[in-house]
């Protein structure tokens, strides 16, 4: 049998799962639903599975940057390849190129 800690997260994974794939959203005019919408990419601003979703693409990213030259910084031998803030990720480098391997 799960443990009491597994079920609990089993429960919000599910809860979460539901309210973002299965939830309509409509398009409000004027306060009345005019159209619905089914978004196919994508999570909701303020859906309780992006928290989670955010952890587990953050857990990659310094493997994912081990590689790259990032961005040079005023400091002699000190890139900056990437920068977090709340749930927010910047990416910087001084070529394209290098940007596009992350």
């Amino acid at each position: 049998m799960y443990s009491s800690s597994i079920l609990i997260c089993l429960i919000y994974l599910h809860v979460c799962l539901v309210l973002a794939f299965y939830n309509s959203q409509y398009v409000l005019v004027d306060g009345t639903k005019q159209a619905r919408v089914r978004p196919t990419r994508g999570v909701k601003q303020g859906c309780p599975l992006s928290p989670l979703l955010f952890s587990l693409y953050i857990n990659d990213v310094d493997c994912i940057v081990r590689d790259v030259r990032g961005a040079l910084t005023g400091i002699a031998d000190v890139n900056v390849t990437h920068m977090l803030y709340a749930d927010d990720l910047s990416l910087t480098a001084n070529e394209p190129g290098q940007l596009q391997m992350m």
